[in-house]
């Protein structure tokens, strides 16, 4: 990653004058090429974050997209706690009317881990809490840590 840390000692110190050199008017992500009224130093500009913010102030646990999406058989759903704060996460499978229609607990294999941050992955077998075959069609799944909804996304159950 060729990204800038807050810290780098390239930031600003492009030349002032940018006259002749035929520069583009983007870093290769797209972002102005003058930022903060100079260049800098390398192929990205630096935006007032560095790479070292971005990971640093991830705090919020995050739920990913199932994989794959659509199943037939299991998908996995994937999460991140990213502080040793999150406890219990829960999974909760709903059918397209709002139904609850599964409940797959996370603690348990979750409780032998130390720290409790970091990526994980839980498997769902498309089955309901009775174990029955669900038919076809779109399910959502939420992400809950304790009494608080983290995110809602929807995967597609095609068998």
């Amino acid at each position: 990653d060729y990204h800038f840390l807050s810290s780098s000692p390239c930031i600003d110190a492009g030349t002032p004058d940018t006259t002749g050199l035929n520069l583009p008017p983007f870093d290769l992500d797209g972002n102005p090429r003058i930022y903060n009224g100079i260049i800098d130093m390398g192929c990205y500009e630096w935006q007032g974050v560095g790479v070292d913010d971005l990971y640093n102030t991830a705090v919020c646990p995050v739920l990913y997209q199932n994989y794959p999406n659509p199943f037939s058989s299991s998908t996995a759903i994937s999460f991140n706690l990213a502080t040793d704060l999150c406890r219990l996460p829960q999974i909760r499978i709903y059918n397209i009317k709002g139904q609850l229609i599964r409940s797959l607990e996370c603690g348990e294999s979750l409780s032998a881990k130390a720290p409790m941050y970091g990526d994980y992955s839980i498997l769902w077998d498309g089955k309901d809490e009775n174990g029955k075959q669900l038919s076809n069609g779109i399910y959502f799944y939420k992400l809950s840590i304790g009494n608080t909804v983290v995110d809602i996304k929807k995967c597609l159950l095609l068998q």
